[in-house]
């Protein structure tokens, strides 16, 4: 039966995705079926119940929007002029905590969706977003960053629709809708 469901994961799953686990910071990357793979070794150890559910519908509820109050907390916890990664993961899991982006939205966070095999993306900007800031940088030097990271998934979608006739696969939206939450928060905070 597990293994039906993890087969049914697989066939529902269309398009490319480079994948990394989160659980508050970046552990190594794996690839989706690894991941599904681990997922269904837990499950028939039965040391899990993993719910897996589309990722494009994980995003935080509403009446869990960052408030004025909860973005004053978060200011007086963190100098976002000077944050190293590992204060950007704790920012990051404060505002999962407080339901803001959920823990699909960090998981997605250094995922990148690939083009269909045999497509080749042309864009205006087919220049790479800038490096992750390494370090330290300021919050808006990672909201710029994720800024251009969902612009450039959003041109690619654009144009494989545009080349194909047909919409991007659906990792492109589950990566876009991530990382525009993502940067709506971190805009939120500036």
């Amino acid at each position: 039966m597990v293994s039906n469901r993890i087969s049914s994961l697989q066939s529902n799953f269309t398009g490319n995705l480079n994948y990394h686990s989160w659980s508050g910071n970046v552990k190594s990357s794996t690839s989706f079926d690894d991941t599904l793979q681990e997922a269904s070794q837990s499950l028939k150890n039965n040391l899990d119940t993993i719910q897996l559910s589309p990722l494009g519908s994980q995003g935080p509820e509403e009446d869990n929007a960052l408030t004025d109050v909860r973005e004053q907390d978060l200011q007086k916890k963190y100098d976002f002029t000077n944050l190293s990664n590992s204060d950007f993961q704790s920012v990051l899991s404060d505002l999962v905590d407080m339901g803001v982006l959920s823990s699909q939205d960090c998981g997605m966070m250094y995922a990148r969706p690939t083009p269909p095999e045999g497509m080749v993306i042309v864009t205006s900007s087919s220049t790479p977003p800038s490096h992750f800031p390494s370090g330290s940088g300021s919050l808006k030097s990672y909201a710029d960053y994720f800024q251009q990271v969902l612009s450039q998934e959003e041109q690619e979608a654009d144009f494989i629709k545009e080349k194909s006739g047909a919409d991007a696969p659906s990792v492109f939206s589950d990566c876009i809708a991530a990382h525009r939450r993502i940067v709506n928060a971190l805009n939120k905070l500036l």
